[in-house]
């Protein structure tokens, strides 16, 4: 592993530090739930208004919400969910990873899975 690393998106660095920096500087615990594509918008609005929300990735088949406290939210997102009728698939609670740092630097995963990602800040 290296010492230190830097994002780079479209020619320009976004970041840079070492990976327990780069982790560190997202400040939230990571939680990502599986979405079908045609709940998609309902779930947007509906995760908008959960407390202490910093920051949701839309991606194609899931969404990813930044959040001050994972554990206590899980809950409260899918309450969320099932008020607004949208299917819930898998719901993944995680410390940051460093694809979830390029997730929130560039709008994009590591792997290119979703390029077309929409960053909302809260």
């Amino acid at each position: 592993m290296a010492d230190h690393l830097a994002i780079i998106d479209h020619g320009r660095i976004v970041a840079r530090g070492t990976p327990e920096e780069l982790k560190g500087s997202i400040g939230s615990d990571v939680v990502t739930v599986e979405i079908p594509s045609e709940g998609r918008d309902r779930a947007r609005s509906a995760l908008s208004a959960l407390p202490g929300l910093k920051e949701m990735q839309v991606e194609e088949s899931a969404i990813t919400l930044f959040v001050s406290d994972g554990s206590g939210a899980a809950a409260s997102i899918i309450r969320l969910l099932v008020e607004a009728a949208v299917p819930v698939g898998s719901v993944k609670l995680s410390s940051p990873t460093l694809d979830e740092v390029f997730l929130r630097a560039t709008g994009s995963r590591l792997e290119g899975a979703s390029g077309n990602g929409q960053t909302e800040a809260q």
